[in-house]
């Protein structure tokens, strides 16, 4: 689970201009509701929680996860996307953060779907993806209100293996620590895997 200290800032926060920041929606009293990828999330504080329809996120989104949901509320800021996307390295003290145990989660995402462009296609549309014009396809999600993100794939052929990239908006360092945007990019490679393509 995610820090108790992470709980604890979350309960003494100003709740109106939480969500104002955010765009979340308030449950009842200390349980937040947001949509996240066409899945429904409760981040309750009362119980140092966060559910998805209802139910415990997995052990294996856990830790990670939940920290990026957590720093979401508290540290997002009322600030416009640019529009512009940049690899997670580009960001501020990315190319040091971003490698090894804190590489860009992309591997499982080009072993489902290197091959399989039109289950990849399907899914992000499932999960709400917008087609935009990059690599073999691509699609742009609002993982969270403030932080939007993309996924690439470049399909394999007789030349060149799979590639996926995973881009975000020139600001999400405004909205997350680089451990908490692992987190999010991590929330949308579990979505990738674990949603059924039409």
């Amino acid at each position: 689970m995610a820090d108790p200290i992470l709980w604890e800032r979350l309960n003494g926060i100003n709740e109106e201009e939480l969500l104002r920041r955010t765009g979340v929606k308030l449950a009842e009293k200390g349980v937040y509701e947001l949509d996240v990828l066409n899945r429904a999330y409760q981040i309750d504080i009362n119980h140092q929680k966060i559910l998805q329809s209802g139910k415990e996120i997995s052990k294996e989104m856990d830790d990670d996860c939940s920290t990026a949901f957590i720093m979401y509320l508290l540290e997002a800021k009322d600030v416009t996307p640019t529009g512009e996307w940049v690899s997670p390295l580009d960001l501020p003290f990315g190319a040091q953060f971003f490698r090894g145990p804190h590489a860009v989660p992309v591997n499982r995402i080009i072993s489902r779907f290197g091959s399989a462009q039109q289950d990849f296609d399907d899914v992000c549309q499932n999960l709400g993806g917008k087609a935009i014009e990059f690599a073999d396809t691509a699609y742009a999600f609002n993982v969270f209100k403030q932080l939007p993100m993309a996924a690439l794939l470049w399909v394999a052929d007789d030349e060149f293996p799979a590639r996926v990239s995973l881009l975000v908006d020139r600001t999400a360092h405004l909205h997350f620590q680089l451990d908490a945007l692992l987190g999010a990019l991590m929330i949308l490679e579990d979505a990738l895997l674990n949603s059924i393509s039409n």
